[in-house]
């Protein structure tokens, strides 16, 4: 098993990367400053720059740590990291049922897959509060703010 300061260092990495890709992307986007509109490339910029800093701040206090909590054996297979790991694979599907069968849909499943994840036993419950939360983001977004959610890609 590796220990916490080996995976901190290879997540001070990534972070460092993704800042970089972010900075290297939107380096093409306008920024204009003094004119009341900073430009579309400035926040993708400056949140370019946070992502490094905080991966060299990760890596600069895991190699400075003498803390034994940082050295922690990590287990990949836990129940936790294996609901994290679930987390991750329904939000992946989200993204392409949202881009198949519209916002709706895909929320309503997210949250009822997501609920039953997190252990809440009830069908009902999950049933009721993934309705209420459906109905409540059309409400909110078509209905008060007339402003159009995804459509499925059937309906485009």
């Amino acid at each position: 098993m590796k220990t916490m300061k080996a995976w901190n260092f290879f997540v001070s990495a990534i972070f460092i990367l993704l800042g970089i890709a972010t900075i290297a992307l939107s380096s093409e986007f306008p920024i204009e400053m003094g004119k009341g509109d900073p430009g579309s490339g400035f926040w993708p910029t400056v949140l370019g720059i946070i992502i490094i800093a905080l991966g060299l701040m990760l890596a600069i206090i895991s190699s400075t740590s003498k803390n034994d909590k940082l050295m922690i054996d990590l287990m990949m297979a836990s129940s936790g990291a294996k609901r994290v790991y679930w987390m991750i694979g329904l939000t992946m599907v989200f993204g392409v049922l949202m881009y198949l069968g519209g916002i709706l849909i895909a929320l309503f499943i997210f949250v009822y897959l997501c609920m039953g994840l997190m252990d809440v036993k009830s069908k009902k419950e999950r049933l009721l509060f993934s309705l209420i939360l459906v109905g409540s983001v059309f409400l909110i977004f078509q209905v008060l703010l007339k402003s159009p959610l995804p459509p499925p890609i059937f309906m485009r």
